[in-house]
């Protein structure tokens, strides 16, 4: 298992493939401007560029905290809510976590604070407060900025997705990052919100489907697709998505697991629509050797329950992916008469079930259990994701099986998890090797309650094959220890930042690796892909990669008004 801790190290160190959130005219690279290439496919699937979590570890002298303001309106949190509702004794503290080890304090990390612009060159960082007044039970100036930011008018329709944390939760240990929710960052819920006080979440009637954010403050995200000519066209698709996915059959089934071990399906298009074909038609047929229709598996097996992010993340992919027309079902879903030609399982009374059909029975089902006009969506204005990758070619997109090709973001993994944690609170260059190290064999326990090896795992060491049992993998070792202690020699000369981001470097062939759960010869029924209820901030941290055709933007952290007030500015 020490081969499992080690080799995360420098999965653990490995971070900056990811994505850079703050805007393209005002891109900061940090210090050297590396880059990582091919961090899943190529270049043309994912943006990959700088690592931004530096900033997160930046000191308020360095990078002053900021209050953003909306619609020239600046809102900070009351004194006396502040200290008993949200325990922090100052308002800079909202946000941030303190590090400890042995009770020693280490430094303070802003995972929850974001980037607000740029002022006088300087970029600004830190919290804009979003108020809704929860006494009057009011949205109409929360909902005015959220379509203001989207270029929407007064009436269209709209889906942001929402993500809760516990800002309490900020101070721990380093060797007990699972008892502060670090893996999370504090997060632990993800909905969406569609205006006037209305969420949509996994379970359905999660706080009773309002917006209650009074000591549980909630990040609210704008999301631009790129494949569409008109934001107000795709937040339509979105939100005819979102609608379908969560309303229909009673309401959207939560998880039977926790999501630390919850299996995550929908990590590709087939998953996708297989469940979206189903939950449209409960009688819809997957396969002859279902034996039943697929719905029916989807009620009895847990591992198509839906988290509350793993739901979120369904409907994203969803509506960049299937526009919501005729047209667009039938490029995904192919004509009722190609059924038979494209394989499909032989469905009840020899109904040919295509794109036709299935627009035909959303439109009925929306009329009959969501009851509002259907949003028309304009189905020139947007290409579907796939499409823009394949613009000479038409895939049968229903039978895309390869994890994360085509999807917003490419699914979590357990390595993914792991490093970031140790990217935000124990980096080489911050801690030293050894409390680093150390922090890393304190997950072991959480490691092995998410994933099983196999009893024998081939590894592959300078072209020669070796088995080993998982309990005696220290050859494997021997490798990452070389680059560690390397790098630990290098920072006496070139400095610990330097010879962090050279190890970061040095160790991307070996980290890329165990993001495969075949190499790491884990069995099929392990908890290894996620999408956490913190996946769109870590998008935004730049820690996780997401696709070219998709941006992501925190508009603000919502407050109910009774906590909020206005600052002198």
């Amino acid at each position: 298992m020490r081969l499992l801790l080690l080799l995360a190290f420098l999965i653990l160190t490995s971070c900056a493939t990811n994505a850079d959130r703050f805007p393209s005219s005002e891109k900061k690279t940090i210090d050297n401007n590396f880059v990582l290439a091919n961090y899943f496919w190529d270049n043309d699937h994912y943006f990959i560029v700088n690592d931004t979590s530096e900033y997160y570890h930046y000191t308020y002298k360095k990078s002053p905290f900021t209050l953003g303001s909306a619609f020239g309106k600046t809102w900070r949190i009351k004194k006396d809510r502040l200290q008993k509702i949200y325990q922090l004794p100052q308002l800079s503290d909202f946000g941030t976590f303190s590090a400890f080890y042995n009770e020693k304090f280490l430094y303070l990390i802003r995972t929850n604070q974001y980037y607000l612009g740029s002022l006088d060159g300087k970029q600004k960082f830190g919290v804009r407060f979003l108020p809704y007044d929860d006494e009057k039970d009011s949205y109409e100036d929360l909902d005015e900025y959220v379509r203001a930011r989207q270029g929407l008018g007064p009436d269209d329709v709209f889906v942001a997705p929402t993500y809760y944390f516990h800002p309490e939760y900020n101070r721990g240990d380093v060797l007990q990052l699972d008892k502060s929710s670090r893996f999370d960052d504090g997060f632990t819920h993800m909905g969406a919100y569609i205006g006037k006080g209305q969420t949509r979440n996994s379970p359905y009637d999660y706080h009773d489907m309002k917006l209650k954010t009074k000591g549980y403050p909630a990040n609210l995200t704008r999301v631009v697709y790129k494949g569409a000519k008109s934001q107000k066209e795709f937040q339509k698709n979105f939100y005819i998505a979102l609608k379908l996915l969560n309303e229909l059959n009673g309401g959207v089934k939560f998880a039977r697991l926790d999501y630390q071990q919850d299996y995550y399906d929908a990590n590709n298009l087939k998953s996708i629509f297989d469940f979206y074909r189903a939950w449209l038609d409960p009688k819809w047929v997957r396969n002859i050797e279902d034996g039943k229709p697929f719905y029916e598996i989807i009620l009895e097996d847990v591992k198509y329950d839906v988290y509350c992010s793993e739901h979120i993340a369904m409907v994203l992919n969803v509506a960049i992916n299937l526009v919501q027309t005729e047209a667009g079902y039938v490029r995904v879903f192919g004509k009722n008469s190609e059924q038979l030609r494209r394989g499909s399982a032989p469905q009840e009374s020899d109904l040919l079930k295509g794109g036709e059909y299935f627009w035909a029975l959303a439109q009925k089902r929306w009329s009959d259990e969501i009851k509002e006009e259907l949003p028309e969506v304009d189905d020139k204005s947007i290409t579907e994701l796939w499409k823009l990758y394949n613009k000479t070619s038409s895939p049968i997109v229903t039978k895309i099986t390869e994890v994360g090709l085509y999807l917003a973001w490419p699914p979590q993994t357990l390595t993914d998890l792991i490093a970031n944690v140790m990217t935000l609170y124990a980096r080489f260059d911050l801690v030293g090797k050894d409390v680093a190290l150390k922090t890393l064999n304190a997950m072991k326990a959480l490691i092995l309650s998410r994933v099983t090896f196999a009893d024998k795992t081939k590894v592959f060491i300078k072209n020669s094959v070796i088995d080993f049992p998982t309990d005696k993998l220290d050859a494997l070792m021997k490798p990452f220890e070389d680059l560690v202690n390397r790098y630990w020699i290098v920072a006496k000369y070139k400095g610990p930042k330097r010879a962090y981001e050279e190890l970061q470097l040095a160790a991307h062939a070996l980290v890329m690796k165990y993001r495969d759960p075949k190499f790491l010869k884990i069995k099929p029924d392990s908890f290894f892909y996620y999408a956490t209820p913190h996946v769109i901030h870590r998008v935004v941290q730049g820690l996780h990669p997401y696709s070219k055709y998709l941006e992501f933007e925190i508009l603000g952290t919502v407050l109910p008004l009774s906590d909020l007030e206005l600052t002198n500015n």
